[in-house]
């Protein structure tokens, strides 16, 4: 079994197109699930209860370094956010010490909600960044899908396994 090391490189992609003048650095969505509080006999005390396949809402920003052509092609609401990061994670197998790479994959779909102008100041970064609903989540490591979240569709899945399958059965 490999282990992951570090994320060697990644890129950024807006659709097809490679996004230009993005931070080497994103931060993804906290997924949360909502949750009810249950007080009932026989329970000691309050307790919650995770409504299975809801999730809160999802946000992520898409830092960049300066105000730039990219970061407005994000707002034709129309079109939405499609954001596709794709890396190579280093991994190590710890049984002989040889390193590698696997394809680490995310995608993200939803709509612009925020512009953050940034700050303007002469021979440094600005800071802008468009921050976005996220209502698509597909985490991809080594060519296999770990999680897909499309709240569309009811899709709920943890290692390419449907946690809704009985319940869409159902209704």
């Amino acid at each position: 079994m490999k282990t992951s090391e570090i994320l060697n490189r990644f890129n950024a992609y807006n659709g097809k197109d490679k996004l230009i003048g993005c931070t080497s650095e994103f931060t993804l969505p906290d997924i949360e699930f909502i949750t009810e509080t249950i007080n009932a006999l026989g329970l000691l005390g309050e307790i919650e209860v995770p409504a299975i396949g809801h999730i809160s809402p999802m946000e992520m920003d898409i830092p960049f370094l300066n105000l730039a052509d990219d970061i407005y092609k994000f707002f034709n609401i129309s079109s939405g956010v499609n954001l596709t990061l794709r890396g190579a994670m280093q991994v190590v197998n710890p049984a002989n010490g040889a390193r590698s790479f696997v394809q680490l994959r995310i995608v993200i779909k939803g709509v612009a909600k925020k512009i953050t102008g940034g700050t303007l100041k002469q021979g440094a970064p600005g800071n802008p960044s468009v921050t976005t609903t996220v209502n698509y989540l597909l985490i991809e490591y080594d060519g296999k899908k770990k999680l897909e979240i499309d709240k569309y569709n009811s899709v709920f899945k943890v290692n390419e396994k449907n946690i809704l399958s009985d319940v869409t059965k159902m209704c």
